[in-house]
């Protein structure tokens, strides 16, 4: 279910099992993955936007420094990707200060199982990327790299793109207790001893005091 804090105004403290911030790709994948597996869970997915673009109102938001993409309503960075995908090569996860990457704590091996329902929540219709598998004639349009040290040749996938608000929205309506909290952007947290000990309180972008959900 939805709703929207700018419109429905605030609510009292709202209590849950599992608080997520941002109904873009991550955000809804988890959201819908959680419920499915975990019917019982109450689960809370809060939106700093709303189910439409942003206007000049939610733009303040980019407000300030950022080292990253963000888009804020429902779908986040998927409202404007191109649907281009590909593995992860070894060194996208590892540690190059020169970069200026920190690194994963996890290796391209892990990730390997989880490819397949990637694929799935992206449209792309196959999670094989081996360039191998490829039929004899799409192979001989590739480019001959076998004696290269510095080029190689990558198999992407295409989707169509998926926009995951539109996609999965009916999920999140319909889900086993998904509550999408939209225009309610995280503005404060609490912290003792290197750790969160209070949930993020989401606020009305509108000004309005705001729900401040106190689970995990």
């Amino acid at each position: 279910m939805f709703n929207d804090l700018a419109t429905d105004g605030p609510e009292p403290v709202r209590r849950c099992d599992l608080l997520i911030l941002g109904a873009g790709p991550a955000g809804i994948t988890l959201a819908v993955e959680t419920s499915r597996m975990m019917p019982g869970m109450d689960i809370v997915l809060a939106e700093a936007g709303s189910l439409a673009r942003p206007g000049p109102d939610e733009l303040r938001l980019y407000d300030g420094e950022s080292t990253g993409d963000s888009v804020y309503h429902i779908s986040g960075t998927s409202s404007h990707w191109g649907g281009w995908y590909k593995q992860l090569d070894d060194i996208d996860l590892d540690h190059r200060p020169e970069a200026g990457s920190l690194g994963w704590p996890l290796d391209a091996g892990e990730l390997k199982p989880h490819y397949r329902p990637a694929a799935e929540w992206l449209e792309l219709g196959s999670s094989d990327f081996n360039i191998a598998g490829l039929d004899p004639d799409t192979a001989s349009h590739l480019l001959d790299f076998n004696d290269s040290k510095w080029f190689t040749n990558r198999l992407f996938r295409i989707s169509p793109p998926t926009r995951f608000g539109e996609c999965y929205r009916q999920e999140i309506e319909t889900g086993e207790r998904i509550e999408c909290i939209l225009n309610a952007a995280a503005v404060s947290y609490t912290y003792a001893a290197g750790a969160c000990t209070k949930s993020p309180s989401p606020a009305c972008t509108a000004g309005n005091s705001a729900c401040e959900p106190t689970g995990s």
